[in-house]
């Protein structure tokens, strides 16, 4: 029973730093589109 509840509490954590991963990366994709158009900006 307790193993159950262990397993479960490890699998929604992997989910959560799953999702916690997946939010940096789209930030960090986002930084990098704000820094390309401010490229451009100076650039041009």
């Amino acid at each position: 029973m307790v193993n159950l509840i262990l397993s479960a509490i490890r699998q929604s954590s992997v989910r959560i730093s799953v999702k916690l991963k997946q939010k940096q990366l789209f930030q960090i994709e986002a930084m990098k589109e704000e820094l390309k158009c401010g490229l451009r900006l100076i650039c041009s």
